[in-house]
């Protein structure tokens, strides 16, 4: 049996070193109760290039030599060795559920391939299998190890570096008129599409700093303008604090709060982003001139005490209120060929302002 001249069958299964440890085939052999369902057959000579095949496939495939003469021993082995790359192999199939990369359709054939002969329970099934699919696996070879290389390298790195500034080009683009950086763009999409890339990964590291360079001067004028837009808003609402008397108590909080507007947008690296920090300068700036102009009204409507008696304030109160120029005139622009179209946009205009008009009430239009 262990010279591989015989074979064993027990229940119409084969037993082998494959399926039983050796204890048991010796149970098999020795105790009385299998005397009757043991069979013994003469074992099939396994063809010289089936061995070649498999130990080719190993030693290829797995590094792995196949130490052993004994062809059952041999199958055994190649099981192991198939097992290991198999886990391997799930191992690196994790990565596509945390993102798109090369290769994964190689990794799937190559698990669905190195598991045909893991549940052969014969060992010449698993020597014809192999002797037949021979090319197959070694072309798997051929097609993984780009694929290891690039997991286990820097490659990825680099990879994921060109996806991230893709995205932030494609959220910007509106904002973007650059014919240098729309090219440099687009290899990277070229590269990043292609079905085997890994020839050409070579090509991004430049590709991401000539991004990265022009992209930044691009982020660099875009912040200029906002920055001076959130300065315009913030002394805007200083200046309204400081005739009001009311610095000492919104002051700190103001210039805080315009402080990490300004941080926030001189630290973001999206161009789009950038420009919506604008939109919140705008809002900050109303919200703040509202809030100084209900505080007012609530001084002006205290009661004072005399002799226990509570007398109201005699005078009328002006209330105060804040309007923008987006909320009464919608538009984005005029067009204007003549003065009746100029005297038509003015009459919209002050048609909307006079319905915001109350008694006692002072209009602050915010441009």
């Amino acid at each position: 049996f262990l010279d591989g001249n015989i074979s064993f069958t027990l229940h119409g299964e084969t037993v082998s070193l494959l399926n039983e440890t050796e204890d048991q085939i010796i149970n098999y052999i020795s105790k009385r109760q299998y005397v009757e369902k043991l069979l013994i057959e003469e074992k099939e000579v396994i063809n010289e290039r089936y061995i070649r095949s498999l130990k080719n496939i190993s030693s290829t495939l797995f590094e792995r030599d196949i130490p052993f003469e004994d062809t059952d021993m041999m199958v055994k082995k190649f099981n192991e060795y198939a097992d290991n790359m198999i886990e391997e192999l799930n191992g690196l199939k994790e990565n596509y559920g945390r993102g798109n990369y090369p290769g994964e359709n190689i990794i799937q054939e190559g698990i669905d391939l190195i598991n045909k002969t893991r549940g052969f329970s014969k060992a010449i099934d698993v020597f014809k299998e192999l002797f037949k699919n021979e090319d197959d696996y070694l072309d798997f070879e051929q097609d993984y190890l780009p694929i290891k290389s690039f997991f286990k390298g820097e490659q990825k790195n680099i990879w994921e570096k060109s996806q991230h500034f893709i995205s932030i080009y494609g959220e910007s683009k509106s904002y973007i008129l650059n014919e240098e950086i729309e090219e440099i763009v687009g290899e990277m999409k070229e590269i990043l599409s292609m079905p085997s890339p890994y020839n050409r990964i070579k090509d991004l590291p430049q590709l991401n700093t000539r991004f990265l360079d022009l992209y930044n001067e691009i982020l660099d004028k875009e912040l200029e303008p906002v920055k001076i837009h959130i300065k315009e808003a913030k002394d805007r609402v200083i200046d309204e604090l400081e005739k009001t008397g009311l610095v000492d108590k919104f002051g700190s909080k103001y210039k805080a709060s315009f402080y990490d507007l300004k941080k926030r947008a001189e630290d973001c690296n999206n161009v789009a982003m950038v420009n919506g920090f604008r939109m919140e300068a705008d809002i900050l700036k109303m919200r703040y001139l509202e809030e100084i102009a209900n505080e007012l009204e609530r001084q002006k409507q205290e009661v004072t005490e005399d002799n226990g008696d509570i007398i109201a304030t005699k005078e009328p109160l002006i209330k105060r209120k804040n309007i923008s120029i987006r909320d009464i005139n919608p538009s984005n622009s005029w067009r204007v060929e003549s003065k009746e179209d100029l005297d038509k946009y003015l009459e919209k205009l002050k048609d909307r302002l006079e319905k915001e008009l109350e008694e006692n009430t002072i209009l602050n239009i915010e441009f």
